[in-house]
């Protein structure tokens, strides 16, 4: 009996065995199956949160495309509304003018690289190439291609409620997208057209027509919204990531294609430990899942946020372009007309009272226009960090002093007082031609924006820091302002801009150059009660010493 019993007990053991096997494996299947459908989400989810970052790269890219369209056109009117251009295509035209003042102004501040100038009959009378005047019978290709545009925009200017306007009411103006040979044009159209009722305007408008190739805008999809390898591709060609640019009749001429962002699968990778966890530790294998679901959605949402800013930046950037432009333009004609009117009077014989007065608004005119495109280079070179900090021994108080003194006469003009005051601060190590223009901007600034009062420049010595104090009894500085007083093109509101002038680059290069020299500026400031600059520069005591004036 105990053996029969001992035989059914030995029999039933093999089988609660393989019921535990059948347990384990179907527990594995299970497991199988879930990281299974774990890694299938996974997948499925990289590939959704890749597709919906696809998507929103081509809109804003498309965006982007629409605005420099629409930026050319703007750019083009800044100089196509004007009575000077409608004159200067009267009768015979003056080419060096439209060249200057078409041809190169497109050129070096919009980066147009051709621009085409038809008088009031439709003939081609200024072909620009990259800011150079070149026949037109050497750019048939482009004018043929342009021709029809010229055209379409000679018949709109026929219209009635064009031809009794003036200004934004009167001008035609239209862009494109053109394909020319094997290069693709983004172009701008207008129609030149008087801004006021002073001047006679022809029965036929004449029409400029300015471009620049596409690869201009493929530099600026990476600079200013960081989208990686642009190119242009011929119609039609296959891309992970593109836009299909389409000329007047909405016919396909190219593809813009890039390589789109894949912050799904940059994030699988960030994921593989943690997956490879699920796979010993089924249990935490849920929870694992939810959390990587949820940094895919943080890590979505995170780039929307850095797309959205870099957008804004963009746009901020191509405001600031115009504004900048506008002031530029606006500030540059002024002391370029007093040049060019006073150097024709002192070509007529000997030089009496009233030239030597013209010759004074000459000089005056110049060095206005010389002091601003100065200015507009040294933003330029700061901003791209081109601008080398000397080391030489010189005498701080006399540097200063000499800048102060070259706003004495400006000082009193307006009635104000200029003073400067400080002890003395002894031969020092550092760059005298900078600070001698930090000295000068905050000067400038101080007398530009008081009308009563007083300015003072204080000099102190902290040690291996001279610190300059500029006050003054002027307007002051709203809390609001503040933070953007230093800011590229700041002036405040406009009422500010057209009461003082100037372009609004004085303080920014201040700031600037304070910080390559690896000095401090703070501004104290109330509104109505006057504004304060301290500026704090390292220059260490020179242990060699100039040699002294006899």
């Amino acid at each position: 009996m105990m053996r029969s019993v001992r035989g059914r007990q030995m029999k039933a053991v093999p089988s609660e065995r393989e019921n535990l096997q059948r347990v384990v494996l179907a527990a594995v299947m299970v497991a199988l199956l879930i990281i299974a459908a774990a890694l299938g989400l996974i997948a499925w989810a990289t590939t959704s949160v890749d597709a919906v970052e696809r998507t929103k790269e081509e809109a804003l890219v498309q965006r982007r495309l629409d605005r420099s369209l629409e930026q050319m056109a703007e750019d083009v009117n800044s100089a196509s509304i004007w009575n000077d251009t409608v004159v200067a295509l009267e009768g015979t035209p003056d080419l060096p003018w439209l060249q200057t003042n078409l041809g190169d102004y497109y050129a070096d501040y919009m980066n147009h690289v051709v621009t085409i100038v038809y008088s009031p009959e439709g003939e081609v009378v200024q072909f620009s190439r990259e800011s150079e005047s070149v026949a037109p019978r050497t750019q048939t290709a482009f004018t043929t291609a342009m021709a029809p545009y010229a055209a379409e925009a000679r018949r709109a200017s026929m219209a009635a409620h064009r031809r009794g306007a003036t200004g934004f009411s009167a001008v035609f103006n239209r862009s494109a997208v053109v394909r020319i040979g094997n290069e693709t044009w983004l172009v701008a159209i207008s129609t030149i057209v008087p801004e006021d009722g002073t001047i006679t305007r022809p029965a036929t408008d004449p029409v400029v027509i300015s471009a620049k190739p596409i690869s201009n805008l493929l530099v600026s999809l990476k600079s200013d919204l960081a989208i990686v390898n642009a190119r242009y591709l011929a119609p039609g060609s296959d891309a992970t990531a593109s836009i299909t640019v389409r000329d007047n009749s909405g016919a396909p001429i190219g593809v813009i294609a890039w390589t789109p962002d894949a912050p799904g699968r940059a994030l699988l990778l960030d994921a593989a430990p943690i997956m490879l966890g699920v796979v010993f530790l089924l249990i935490l294998g849920s929870a694992v899942l939810f959390r990587w679901i949820g940094d895919i959605s943080r890590a979505l949402s995170a780039n929307e946020a850095a797309l959205t800013e870099a957008r804004d930046r963009a746009e901020a950037a191509n405001e600031a372009k115009s504004r900048f432009l506008a002031n530029m333009s606006h500030e540059l004609r002024t002391p370029l007309n007093g040049v060019i009117g006073m150097a024709e009077v002192m070509a007529v014989g000997p030089l009496p009272a009233p030239q030597r007065e013209a010759l004074d608004i000459l000089r005056s005119s110049a060095a206005n226009l010389t002091n601003l495109i100065e200015q507009i280079l040294q933003v330029t070179r700061l901003e791209r960090d081109d601008v080398q900090v000397t080391s030489e021994t010189f005498d701080p108080a006399e540097v200063i002093a000499t800048a102060v003194e070259a706003h004495r006469a400006a000082a009193a003009g307006k009635g104000l007082t200029l003073t400067l005051e400080g002890e003395r601060l002894g031969q020092r190590r550092g760059d005298s031609l900078h600070l001698r223009q930090i000295v000068d901007s905050l000067v400038d600034n101080a007398v530009s924006y008081t009308s009563t009062g007083e300015v003072t420049v204080r000099t102190a010595s902290l040690g291996d820091t001279i610190r300059v104090v500029v006050a003054d009894t002027g307007m002051g500085i709203s809390d609001h302002l503040k933070p953007q007083i230093f800011d590229i093109f700041f002036q405040g509101d406009d009422s500010l801009t057209k009461a003082v002038g100037g372009a609004g680059l004085g303080l920014a290069i201040c700031s600037k150059l304070v910080n390559a020299m690896g000095g401090a500026i703070r501004l104290d400031s109330e509104a109505g009660q006057g504004a304060t600059f301290t500026v704090d520069l390292p220059m260490p005591e020179a242990t060699e010493r100039l040699p002294q004036a006899a």
